[in-house]
């Protein structure tokens, strides 16, 4: 069986870059909306940071990251809670264990995902100060 492969052209990209990226968007702004209405947006934000340019974090500085809004929240048993909100970030996607070596890693979900949260947290901060 013969396939015929078509070169792809700069122009052919440059055709279909803004259907991709508004696809992309629209998939983003569920995923941030699943974030908020599971309430895991604040800590999805505070996640995305410390991985700052990083692909893989331990579960300990991921920990770290997430103490300070699970303290915050008044809960008794903060590590429990620090536990399960990793769960959950797991569950839906936003951090993983497949891409790394050890098991105590986590590998970003998707990348430009986190970008997105944290550009749109960014906003909403901006938003609301100005």
């Amino acid at each position: 069986m013969l396939v015929n492969l078509r070169h792809v052209t700069e122009s052919d990209v440059r055709r279909v870059q803004s259907d991709f990226d508004r696809e992309r968007d629209q998939f983003y702004q569920i995923r941030l909306r699943e974030l908020r209405r599971l309430d895991l947006l604040k800590a999805a934000v505070v996640v995305a940071r410390a991985y700052g340019s990083a692909q893989d974090l331990h579960e300990a500085e991921i920990a770290a990251a997430l103490e300070p809004i699970v303290a915050s929240k008044g809960t008794s048993r903060a590590s429990d809670s620090v536990a399960e909100t990793i769960r959950r970030l797991e569950s839906v996607g936003f951090i993983w264990q497949p891409g790394c070596a050890r098991p105590d890693c986590y590998s970003r979900g998707i990348p430009s995902l986190m970008d997105y949260v944290l550009k749109a947290a960014s906003s909403a901060t901006s938003a609301r100060s100005g």
